[in-house]
């Protein structure tokens, strides 16, 4: 098992200690903008403040400081890195991916103290072996394997310190930061965003509830043998610690045609059946269950081949959807399977992606990107990588780049639910997949 690189810093646990990081990062951004300003005018250029304040060095800096800070701070920066096309330049997202894979993980010394006081100063004695070095690093906690008496191995979740006190501050903090940077257009209020963005980052730290929600999704696909879900041990888990029976898989997002995994040559229907599998159970979370797992990390998708299997692993971010939005992306997949443009206008108007602070031409561009996407619907073995759609929607939708006026501002729930299903597009394109998406929604029309 790969563990990730050795990169140890302290988690600042104080509201005064984040506050100070928050500080320091934008001193570091301020910095940058002075010291790209001066190379702009010593070139004899005119100065720029939104180039410098846009500069590849102040992507640097800002995925530096929150992937040390973690906790709301990152979790902000990941929310923002993953829509980086709509609101941040190209060239930033390359480094603000670093924000999306993983964060610095915690120095042994301050995981020690976090084992002793939950479990007592003989905590080691409930395991055959513990390895202090983590697996995965994310914004709320990292995640050890160890192994029980019984020879069996578990995946345990540490919640690092102070994150979910930090929780308010952190998103106060960084919604300052944004406003004074002049990240986003002025017409944009991002406070009822980040108000839910609040809520929903108090309910990821609450470990106890991911436990439950992995309970409740056991349950709800109970008749897809296709997928595995990791078993919680409650008698070792806390709303701060949480401890899962280990699933050793392949990362989904490395499967490839050609591949020989556990003695298994993966094929292109392989491939496809994966990628159909992720994507009819997509649609049931929005339209039956009205339950969403909102993160689409790659590392969230293990694949067993000896059982051909997909494991679904971190169910802190799963998002309740009400039923008129559910009842709306419905209606949104059925307008583009049709292709009606007018119908998807009024579905995207109804999820508040279209509003009235948009021009003509801004509405017209998003229901091109739509009508270009809508081809998935209109095939019964769709090649997403071999029709270039996500390179030909990027070209289409570029123009809303330079057009900062063009952003919505949605729903929380919207942005996940958005987030989700670009998230499965993007791993659609990397894998190669086949797909036949009509035949997905046929039960929902």
């Amino acid at each position: 098992m790969a563990q990730i690189p050795d990169k140890r810093k302290p988690v600042p646990a104080t509201k005064t200690a984040r506050l100070g990081g928050l500080a320091g990062l934008l001193t570091s951004v301020a910095g940058n903008v002075l010291k790209n300003t001066s190379k702009q005018l010593l070139s004899g250029q005119k100065p720029s403040l939104k180039q410098s304040l846009f500069a590849a060095d102040n992507a640097v800096s800002i995925a530096d400081k929150l992937a040390h800070m973690r906790g709301a701070a990152m979790k902000v920066g990941q929310l923002l890195a993953m829509d980086a096309g709509d609101i941040l330049p190209p060239a930033w997202e390359p480094i603000l991916s670093r924000l999306r894979q993983g964060a610095d993980h915690m120095p042994h010394a301050q995981l020690l103290n976090i084992l002793v006081r939950h479990w007592g100063e003989h905590w080691h004695d409930q395991f055959r072996q513990f390895e202090l070095q983590p697996i995965a690093a994310a914004s709320i906690g990292q995640v050890h394997r160890a192994q029980l008496w019984d020879h069996t191995f578990v995946a345990i979740k540490v919640q690092y310190p102070g994150v979910k006190q930090s929780i308010d501050s952190d998103i106060d903090s960084i919604a300052w930061l944004i406003k004074h940077l002049g990240v986003l257009p002025e017409h944009m209020d991002i406070t009822p965003l980040l108000t839910q963005a609040k809520t929903q980052l108090h309910d990821e730290a609450d470990y106890g509830l991911e436990a439950q929600y992995i309970g409740t999704y056991t349950q709800l696909i109970n008749d897809s043998p296709e997928f595995v879900l990791p078993e919680v041990y409650s008698e070792l888990s806390s709303d701060t610690l949480l401890t899962m029976r280990f699933i050793d898989g392949e990362p989904l997002e490395s499967v490839q045609v050609g591949a020989i995994l556990k003695n298994v040559l993966i094929t292109q229907t392989h491939i496809d059946d994966l990628m159909s599998q992720l994507l009819m159970l997509c649609f049931r979370e929005l339209f039956e269950f009205r339950l969403l797992q909102s993160d689409p990390n790659f590392a969230n998708y293990l694949y067993l081949p000896e059982t051909q299997q997909i494991a679904l692993l971190d169910f802190g971010a799963t998002q309740p959807i009400a039923a008129d939005t559910s009842d709306a992306y419905r209606a949104l997949a059925i307008a583009m399977l049709n292709q009606s443009r007018s119908a998807i206008l009024v579905q995207l108007q109804a999820l508040g992606l279209v509003d009235a602070h948009m021009s003509k031409t801004t509405v017209e561009v998003i229901l091109d990107g739509c009508m270009l996407a809508s081809e998935t619907l209109q095939s019964d073995c769709y090649d997403i990588k071999g029709a270039k759609l996500v390179k030909r929607l990027q070209a289409i939708t570029a123009p809303l780049v330079q057009e900062r006026d063009a952003t919505a501002t949605p729903d929380f729930a919207v942005a996940m639910i958005n987030r989700k299903v670009t998230g499965l597009i993007l791993l659609a394109n990397r894998l190669g997949a086949r797909l036949n998406l009509a035949k997905l929604l046929t039960p929902y029309q």
